[in-house]
């Protein structure tokens, strides 16, 4: 009578052990690190020219203003692009993708509706 040991698995088959392996999307992933950065500035963009404010130096309110306003597009441009990409990609994982394409299109809304604003409060004075 032979003992079995219950904890001895046989070896796997190699023909058996077919699953694929995951393949990453790094244009995906690439596309939401560009746009949390984008939302991480933003956030402290927000709050940079309160200093300037106080101080009465409304040159650098303007200043700080123009150089988020570039920031913005820019991160928003490159976070679309790489998840317009990202999305593209065949076989890979979408989701990284297609919340960097969010992040960018949105952070593209959002300096468009801060430049119009701009302009329609500098028309009304």
């Amino acid at each position: 009578m032979s003992e079995q040991n219950p904890f001895e698995t046989a070896a796997p088959d190699a023909a058996s052990d077919a699953t694929p392996a995951r393949r990453r999307n790094a244009v995906g992933v690439a596309a939401l690190a560009v746009g949390v950065i984008g939302v991480l500035l933003g956030a402290v963009s927000t709050f940079a020219p309160i200093g300037a404010i106080l101080q009465g130096d409304y040159a650098l309110v303007g200043l700080l203003s123009a150089v988020s306003l570039t920031v913005a597009v820019v991160l928003g441009l490159t976070a679309t692009i790489l998840g317009i990409a990202g999305l593209a990609a065949r076989d890979r994982p979408r989701a990284a993708a297609g919340v960097g394409l969010g992040l960018g299109a949105a952070h593209l809304i959002s300096a468009v509706l801060g430049v119009t604003y701009s302009l329609v409060l500098s028309s009304l004075a």
